[in-house]
């Protein structure tokens, strides 16, 4: 027997007005594969006014992301001409930088399980 994966419902499709919501359940024994009906209500209100506010923060936080994906991708390209320290290696340094959080993070764990005894 072979049963064909479903794809997941998208939780993020807004639904403006009052909808039925029609969904194939797998065939198990106590469903038989039938269809059934849901009644989907929004919340929202059909007020196109947070629409504009919701695209405004929308088109703010792409232009952020992409100046910050810009001056990080210009820091990480051009930043050992202005800065050429930071391209010589130093084997200490890189092993504070790679244990230094494994340790803080041991730490937290061990006084978290002192707390719950």
């Amino acid at each position: 027997m072979t049963t064909a994966i479903q794809p997941p419902l998208l939780p993020s499709l807004v639904v403006k007005r009052n909808a039925a919501l029609h969904m194939r359940t797998p065939s198990l024994p106590t469903s038989g594969g039938r269809r059934r009906c849901f009644a989907v209500r929004s919340t929202k209100s059909d007020d196109d006014d947070d629409d504009d506010d919701e695209v405004d923060d929308d088109v703010s936080f792409l232009l952020k992301l992409g100046t910050g994906s810009f001056a990080g991708a210009a820091a990480i390209k051009y930043g050992s001409i202005l800065v050429p320290e930071i391209t010589r290696p130093n084997i200490t340094q890189a092993l504070i930088m790679i244990s230094t959080p494994v340790i803080l993070a041991l730490l937290l764990l061990i006084k978290q399980s002192r707390l719950q005894h």
